[in-house]
């Protein structure tokens, strides 16, 4: 009896392992498929995006002149994909057959314009609205005062200040500096080092926006020292008549050492001072008939003075 009690305790045994191995094997092909089947939606979202980062479109305009609510513009509409076929608000349609296409338009402030773009990878044409404002941002601004030219830890800069006021802090605000080849995020007033063009745009989705330029020019001040003594040559010359240029420091250059070339029309060497915001002297240098000085700043010190130094070769950080 203990003996056939024995083999049903073992058959029972054999019998609970066995389900225990067909279940688990479900349990193996339920999350082989399901991960599979997850693969799968990933793999398509990931194609999605793809295809959608491959098909990007840019859509901007440019005002090209105004009368009374008037404007008159260019559309500019660029793709990676070519663009088929663009349908205009009177219901023209423009064959395109290209990746960037420009349309003159005129349209009236107040009022909202929408055109149709197909692309060849599109199903349908897609709506782009423009936003008819007479007052509509960005818009560039530059102070006009005339500019002293700056000692920095890198060298002199010519520095502009260039403001831009867009619409909204959208994370597409953006600028150039190289007439368009490159867009930086607007993020805080500008520091143009050079005379040139700067560029504006926002870009929002299935929106037609403005881009905004301007020319920007560097006047330098009466008093500035000029160009040709921080141009990085030692052959050139700044001839100082008026035997008082201002050359600032930046804060950066606090402790730091900077190389001075300069000299009388007699050859008896150069002189300058170098002071605070007040025009306390803070440092003064003079030395018969020593042309090249090496300086360190002193602490608040503001700027350059060059009094009797008629010609100013070079002036810059020294790493020697």
């Amino acid at each position: 009896m203990k003996k056939n009690k024995k083999y049903i305790i073992l058959i029972l045994l054999v019998i609970a392992i066995v389900i225990l191995l067909i279940l688990a094997g479900i349990t193996i092909k339920n999350v082989t498929e399901k991960s599979g089947l997850l693969s799968k939606v990933l793999n398509e979202q990931e194609q999605e995006i793809q295809g959608q980062e491959e098909h990007s479109i840019e859509t901007i305009y440019v005002v090209n002149s105004t009368s009374g609510n008037n404007i008159y513009l260019t559309i500019t509409i660029e793709s990676d994909d070519e663009i088929e076929q663009v349908q205009t608000p009177d219901e023209n349609t423009i064959n395109a057959n290209r990746k960037k296409l420009a349309i003159d338009y005129t349209v009236v402030s107040g009022i909202d314009y929408t055109f149709k773009i197909k692309r060849k990878s599109d199903t349908e044409a897609e709506e782009y609205i423009l936003k008819a404002d007479i007052n509509a941002k960005p818009v560039i601004s530059q102070n006009q005062s005339s500019i002293y030219p700056i000692l920095t830890p890198n060298g002199v800069e010519l520095n502009k200040q260039v403001t831009i006021e867009y619409e909204g802090e959208e994370t597409n605000n953006l600028y150039s500096l190289d007439n368009g080849a490159t867009w930086n995020s607007y993020t805080e007033t500008i520091k143009v080092k050079n005379s040139g063009k700067v560029l504006a745009k926002t870009i929002k989705d299935h929106e037609i926006t403005k881009m905004t330029s301007q020319n920007i020019t560097l006047n330098l001040a009466a008093d500035a020292l000029g160009p040709a003594a921080y141009d990085g040559n030692d052959g050139t010359r700044f001839n100082n008549s008026y035997r008082d240029r201002i050359l600032k420091i930046s804060p950066d250059m606090i402790g730091k050492q900077v190389r001075v070339y300069c000299d009388s029309n007699t050859g008896e060497g150069g002189e300058f001072y170098i002071c605070n915001s007040s025009g306390a002297t803070l440092l003064y240098r003079y030395q018969y008939r020593v042309k090249v000085h090496i300086v360190t700043i002193p602490a608040n010190a503001d700027y350059f003075r060059f009094w009797y130094s008629d010609y100013v070769y070079e002036v810059g950080p020294y790493n020697g």
